[in-house]
């Protein structure tokens, strides 16, 4: 993480504890090595179309916790793949956080879930077939 929250968020994740379970590693271009090291993904956005980084990260087979706005509803189903929660339930979004993190068949699970997904409904030549279909009629 980078900007003008970084040092705000630093010392509130030293003040609770948890800066050895936290990580702020900035802007990456190398996310296909991050991913492995993650447990769950976590997209906090309020607004948003269909995110590449959800895709790479449900293809990766992380569950997924995000907020249900734009497309991310679209992606994720919720409890199946991952969970939707408001985007200003910041509280309900930490709670399902921690609820994977105390489940790991769950996250085996729902990661495979979310993998198939993608697979199935987001590769690259099924989005063209729609596509193509869509200028067709």
């Amino acid at each position: 993480m980078e900007g003008s929250k970084e040092t705000e968020l630093k010392a509130l994740t030293a003040g609770l504890g948890i800066e050895h379970q936290v990580k702020f590693i900035g802007q990456r271009d190398d996310l296909q090595e991050i991913y492995p090291l993650m447990d769950v993904f976590l997209l906090s956005s309020y607004t948003e179309g269909i995110s590449i980084t959800l895709l790479e990260a449900m293809v990766c087979g992380l569950p997924c916790v995000v907020t249900d706005v734009g497309g991310n509803s679209e992606v994720v189903l919720d409890g199946v793949t991952g969970f939707l929660v408001p985007s200003d339930a910041h509280e309900s979004m930490a709670d399902k956080v921690l609820s994977l993190l105390a489940d790991p068949e769950l996250v085996a699970v729902m990661g495979n879930n979310g993998s198939e997904r993608v697979a199935s409904c987001f590769s690259f030549s099924r989005m063209m077939d729609e596509y193509l279909e869509l200028y067709e009629s």
